[in-house]
């Protein structure tokens, strides 16, 4: 053998040693650790009531009424709210969206809805906002339905941030608009669910 294919052997030996040396120190000192048991996480530091003695705000037997007329119905406690209260009860802020979804059920036009609310912030504290209202259908429309229900369409009447350890409570009316024509919505039901997406 010449002494250049000596030497080749040899550095082609010293590498291959080199190589299982590396390998042989990378499986001893590489560990791989499975987990046993599955990752938690609590979401519970927010609460939402809603009021179950009611389905939404349905109007059933309604008549066309103006604004004023159903304001004024409001403050004299003939139309009743639907009330969800939210609580806060993190350390961060809670964004969170009001829909009003509209069922298949519903037979009444979403265009002849005009939908109103008051807020009441901390609800011992401070007293109920004037009313916001306007046409259901001039609401922003939702992108997905909270709700198990087949739903015609899906609006988001109110969306703020609630701060930590805040409560909010909404009072949402409805009452069919003065704009309907003589038996234009007759024998009708307004019929939906109001959920809450909190982000």
């Amino acid at each position: 053998m010449k002494k250049s294919e000596k030497v080749i052997i040899v550095i082609t030996l010293v590498c291959m040693a080199m190589l299982l040396l590396f390998a042989t120190s990378y499986a001893y000192f590489s560990y791989d650790k499975k987990q046993d048991t599955a990752n938690t996480y609590k979401a519970a530091c927010y609460s939402i009531k809603y009021d179950e003695t009611k389905d939404g705000v349905t109007i059933d037997h309604a008549f066309p009424m103006t604004d004023e007329t159903a304001k004024s119905a409001i403050k004299d406690g003939k139309l009743e709210p639907y009330t969800l209260t939210m609580t806060n009860n993190c350390e961060t802020d809670m964004t969170y969206k009001v829909i009003v979804n509209v069922l298949n059920t519903s037979t009444t036009d979403s265009n002849k809805i005009v939908l109103g609310y008051q807020t009441s912030e901390n609800t011992e504290i401070t007293p109920l906002t004037e009313i916001s209202s306007k046409n259901l259908t001039t609401y922003t429309t939702a992108s997905t339905s909270s709700t198990s229900e087949t739903v015609k369409g899906s609006y988001e009447i109110a969306s703020a941030t609630l701060n930590p350890k805040q409560s909010i409570t909404y009072k949402v009316y409805s009452w069919m608009s003065s704009t309907v024509e003589d038996n234009d919505q007759e024998n009708t039901k307004f019929i939906n669910k109001i959920t809450v997406n909190v982000e």
